[in-house]
């Protein structure tokens, strides 16, 4: 049975008509002929699948840009990504945007993107979370220079059930991501960036989720329970990908979330939900000693090491600020210390993540209306909103710029 498919929106038939004339055909010949139907045919129907889970169109690699015969270039700044829901809400379509506000473009159309959208480590793919026919499945994506898709690749099809949260090795090499394709609650699997060669990492008890790689690619984090239900107890483990025992690292007995490694590699960092979407954030050692509460936070979006691992940033409602007048973006030592919000003056803002040289940041700002996704300094300086048209743009990912 094939471990992928293609996934997109639109569909197209075909017809095949194979004339047989003659009355004193033999039997050999008959034959012959309907195999040759039944091989037409099929064709056919692999034709008719592949139109209809691919792309309506596939641009070329290198399409003409703003200079007549000019190919498109990869942007020098890396590229981002981000979900647009419409009014209606009956779709959420992922856009790909250059920083610098240049080249929006629709990447996929009437799917549902469930949230998640990861790049590759050589900034020319994607790895998606989305809803086809009603399953949460893994998409892998190709983007070309000019920010249209090239490729769109279901990766978990091979078995309908839900799959999601992927995130690429830091080598580019393999995806890791939770599914319940075993049947009872999701677990931790590793696969190919091809959708083969499948392979379960958590012991298969209960609920396990929300992947991490470590930076060198040894080891994974996740969260594990005996339910997922909000509330209930969740712990923090590390499994190695070449295989063996899951090793516990926290023995709280709290409600534990969204683990996530410094990029040296030497602590993690996680969230203890506290309910009414109130959080507190502590870092540890990567063996799970030395645990200390970083910041507390109500509202927002779960916090992100700087590239260099010197800070933190994520979005909170900022008391300080009188009244408070919604989420802002704020951050704070990796090592502690006082939070600083870069956005006071503004309101609504959320979901911020850094560029891959840590320089800028992104985030989802909804002051003058729907939400749009803006770029600024590393500080919050110089804001700019970079994407445009209708709908609530929201879950900006930036990309690495292209190897």
């Amino acid at each position: 049975m094939p471990t992928q498919e293609p996934v997109a929106r639109s569909a197209a038939s075909g017809y095949v008509g194979v004339g047989i004339s003659g009355s004193r055909a033999n039997v050999g010949s008959r034959n012959i002929l309907l195999w040759l139907i039944a091989i037409v045919g099929a064709l056919a129907l692999v034709w008719a699948g592949m139109l209809l889970f691919a792309p309506s169109k596939l641009p070329s690699l290198l399409r003409v840009g703003a200079g007549a015969g000019t190919p498109a270039q990869y942007s020098p700044e890396g590229r981002i990504s981000f979900v647009r829901v419409p009014e209606d809400g009956k779709t959420h379509d992922l856009f790909v945007v250059n920083p610098d506000g240049t080249n929006q473009q629709q990447v996929t159309h009437d799917i549902f993107v469930q949230g998640t959208h990861v790049w590759s480590p050589d900034g020319r793919r994607m790895i998606v979370q989305a809803d086809v026919n009603g399953v949460s499945t893994v998409v892998r994506l190709a983007i070309g220079p000019d920010n249209k898709a090239t490729e769109a690749v279901q990766l978990t099809a091979d078995v309908k059930a839900d799959s999601g949260l992927p995130a690429w090795s830091p080598d580019g090499t393999l995806i890791a991501f939770q599914s319940k394709r075993e049947g009872g609650d999701y677990q931790v699997f590793v696969m190919d960036t091809n959708g083969n060669n499948k392979r379960r990492l958590s012991d298969g008890k209960g609920y396990a989720g929300q992947p991490a790689w470590s930076p060198d690619g040894k080891n994974i984090a996740y969260i594990a329970s005996d339910k997922a239900d909000p509330g209930v107890a969740k712990e923090i483990y590390v499994v190695p990908v070449s295989g063996g025992a899951p090793k516990q690292l926290t023995k709280l007995g709290k409600d534990l979330s969204r683990p996530v490694w410094s990029p040296d590699g030497k602590q993690i960092m996680y969230m203890q939900n506290l309910g009414d979407r109130s959080h507190t954030v502590f870092v540890m050692n990567a063996d799970g000693t030395d645990a200390r509460s970083l910041i507390q936070y109500n509202g927002g979006t779960p916090p992100e090491f700087s590239p260099d691992g010197q800070k933190v940033v994520y979005s909170a409602i900022d008391y300080s600020v009188t009244p408070p007048s919604g989420t802002d973006v704020l951050t704070i030592p990796a090592s502690g210390g006082q939070p600083a919000n870069l956005t006071p003056l503004s309101s609504e803002d959320y979901a911020p993540i850094w560029s891959p040289d840590g320089k800028k940041l992104a985030w989802a700002n909804g002051q003058g209306g729907p939400y749009k996704i803006a770029v600024a300094g590393a500080d919050g300086s110089n804001p700019k909103l970079v994407s445009t048209g209708n709908g609530t743009d929201g879950q900006p990912s930036w990309g690495e710029v292209v190897k």
